[in-house]
């Protein structure tokens, strides 16, 4: 996460970011209820601010967890402390919404027991605090649990831009004085997404490439990868604010020195055109001729002329049209021209079908992740075989130690199997996890002892009702962060 590798830790603070982002512009839109605080009064915070506090929030939050996994503490000493960390969070955050002064005023604490009680009267800040506390490690962890593979981050990207896009439009159609704050938060958005999801992307590329440095990103390349997000974003809030008729007007205005020398070049190539056509044409009709040699053309053209009414025979004459073959020259130029429209719209149909279609293909397999994109892939069916097998877990053990021993044990494997896919080495689906085990140790090489470890005890946790102790639990921890941290040295 954080501690690790220079892309990883981009990408966790991009998505730290995005998360900071969506969750701020529901917050704004929660505070314009005023009906739903005490008295009418929800907390005063810039919007600006308030993403930047949550953005800074969610990352010391990572940080924490990222250090506590690291730590060589006991179950119950690192339960204990993320306890407390959870506890003194929601204290700070409910102290300092409150709006509390003094070192020792403690006002705001019995304000905001009472007002918790009494929730029927309103939503007091404090109690805003403690809320926001919870929110804030749920977001933790589920940023720390995320599979940062190209095909989640770009899911997770589409969706948060999805939930953007409603939640800002409606706020500026609601709030004309936030709609240039809501301009400005979509492109904080795109810039922090498309950062991400090129890094995920180009991590994907980088694995199993011979040559390729991994996970290794330079300054160099992170620096030009934001100058491009910069001004891709960048030109986008530009023509977004200053796509208006007058400002489109003078922006076309500047042009117009260009279009007087695309007239001026116009006008030449049209003639040039007309020449070349002229040459064809003389062509065609010096190839037709020797097939006209015996015809009476002028006898065909009379007869051709009988059918038409008298007037537009005297109409013709007195327009005094000398060149008897005007009309087979016009029968002439309309086929060729019927015919070259025939041979461009084929070509065309070549280009933009054919073509295109093999484009695509190819697109579509380099897209294809190392895990194919069944049901599971999808995020709600995910979400709901997650609930469905923490219900399964909590049958079997019940509440207490047990069942987040149990959760802690597939988490780690989960993540193993996660990281050895990226080292190109996918578990494939319903795939038992004794039969993916060589899979493992070709990914994790002089590693045979944790690797059984880590599956037995998963096999134990997930197929049966057997737990794991605590002293097991630990070893498990320190194979998996000794696994991991393999990785990210070879990478």
């Amino acid at each position: 996460m954080l501690t690790t590798n220079r892309r990883l830790r981009t990408i966790f603070i991009a998505l730290a970011g995005m998360d900071a982002v969506v969750s701020a512009v529901g917050l704004l839109l929660l505070f314009r209820l005023r009906l739903l605080w005490l008295d009418g009064a929800p907390p005063a915070i810039e919007p600006f601010r308030l993403v930047l506090g949550m953005w800074v929030g969610l990352l010391a939050l990572i940080l924490a967890v990222d250090l506590l996994t690291r730590s060589r503490l006991s179950d119950r000493s690192y339960r204990l402390t993320l306890l407390a960390l959870v506890l003194v969070t929601g204290v700070v955050l409910a102290r300092g919404l409150s709006g509390a002064t003094g070192v020792f005023d403690f006002g705001w604490l019995v304000e905001t027991a009472v007002a918790t009680v009494n929730f029927q009267r309103g939503l007091h800040p404090g109690t805003f605090g403690l809320i926001l506390a919870f929110y804030l490690w749920w977001r933790a962890s589920v940023l720390t649990d995320r599979d940062v593979a190209f095909f989640g981050i770009g899911l997770s990207f589409r969706l948060g831009l999805l939930l953007l896009i409603g939640g800002a439009g409606w706020l500026a159609f609601r709030n004309r004085d936030l709609i240039d704050t809501a301009i400005w938060l979509l492109a904080l958005y795109l810039a922090l997404g498309l950062t991400a999801v090129a890094l995920a992307r180009s991590d994907e590329k980088a694995v199993g490439a011979s040559g390729s440095a991994g996970s290794a990103l330079s300054f160099g390349r992170l620096m030009q990868l934001q100058l491009v997000v910069f001004v891709i974003v960048g030109l986008s809030v530009w023509i977004g604010v200053g796509y208006s008729p007058a400002d489109m007007r003078a922006t076309l205005a500047l042009l117009d020195p260009l279009w007087s020398v695309f007239r001026f070049l116009g006008q030449y190539v049209f003639i040039g055109l007309v020449y070349v056509l002229e040459i064809v044409v003389s062509w065609l009709f010096a190839l037709i001729a020797p097939l006209l040699a015996g015809i009476d053309l002028a006898a065909a053209l009379e007869g051709i002329a009988g059918q038409f009414p008298v007037e537009q025979q005297t109409e013709a004459l007195q327009e005094g049209d000398p060149w008897p073959y005007a009309a087979l020259l016009l029968a002439v130029l309309r086929a060729t021209v019927v015919t070259a429209a025939i041979v461009l719209g084929l070509l065309l149909l070549y280009i933009f079908f054919v073509r295109r279609q093999r484009h695509v293909a190819n697109d579509e397999s380099e897209l294809t992740d190392t895990a194919s994109a069944d049901l599971n892939a999808n995020a709600l069916r995910r979400g709901l075989d997650r609930l469905r097998r923490w219900a399964d877990l909590v049958r079997q053990y019940g509440l207490g130690a047990q069942l987040l021993d149990a959760i802690t044990v597939e988490n780690i494997y989960a993540n193993l199997v996660r990281l050895a896919r990226q080292k190109g080495h996918p578990r494939r689906a319903a795939q038992p996890p004794d039969e993916y085990l060589p899979a493992l140790i070709l990914a994790f090489p002089g590693n045979n002892t944790a690797l059984e470890r880590i599956t037995n005890a998963y096999m134990r946790v997930h197929y049966g009702d057997h737990p794991v102790s605590g002293d097991e639990l630990r070893v498990l921890r320190e194979d998996y962060d000794h696994l991991r941290q393999e990785k990210t040295t070879k990478e």
